[in-house]
């Protein structure tokens, strides 16, 4: 794996979390941080032919998705929609290539048919890039909201942390056009 040049560097701003029912999905505002963790696991395996030495067998793989957010109403209604459900949600973790910068960084972000979070330029949909072409690799499974806690300190924002336990495969998308919807 060979740097090539500066321009292979992601920004943390342009990955965000999507989440859906498997066809639309929505972009919950005012993210601060993501954090996707993906774990082996193994199995130890001891027999005589190791010596003193454990051998380690891959089983299954687990993965989370933290997230962090300025505390929003439609946000918060989202994220509890999701928790009372009990049922996984479609997550989608990465970034779009009409991903609008400029429009957030203007504060083009209100929830309302007209601009859709304002998180793409082209349309309703955001357009997940493609591995061969050196973009960033995003990634699609089921999950469910596992716990969040909603943090209030005096004279500043409320901030939320969400956490999603995956169930399942979490797989890569390339070249895919997904509704985006508000």
């Amino acid at each position: 794996m060979a740097l090539r040049n500066s321009t292979d560097i992601i920004k943390g701003s342009s990955i965000q979390v999507w989440l859906g029912d498997g066809t639309n999905y929505e972009c919950v505002g005012f993210a601060t941080n993501h954090t996707l963790n993906v774990t082996q696991n193994f199995q130890t395996i001891n027999c005589k032919d190791a010596g003193d030495y454990e051998l380690q067998l891959p089983t299954t793989t687990s993965w989370t998705v933290g997230c962090e957010y300025l505390m929003s109403n439609d946000g918060f209604a989202a994220i509890l929609r999701a928790k009372q459900a009990r049922k996984p949600v479609t997550l989608i973790f990465g970034t779009a290539t009409n991903y609008s910068n400029t429009q957030l960084q203007n504060g083009i972000i209100d929830n309302d048919a007209t601009n859709n979070w304002a998180y793409n330029t082209t349309g309703p949909e955001g357009v997940f890039p493609t591995g061969a072409t050196g973009t960033v690799l995003t990634m699609k499974g089921n999950a469910y909201v596992g716990d969040y806690s909603i943090n209030a300190p005096a004279g500043e924002n409320a901030t939320m942390t969400v956490n999603f336990q995956g169930s399942g495969e979490l797989a890569p998308i390339t070249g895919t056009v997904i509704p985006l919807v508000n």
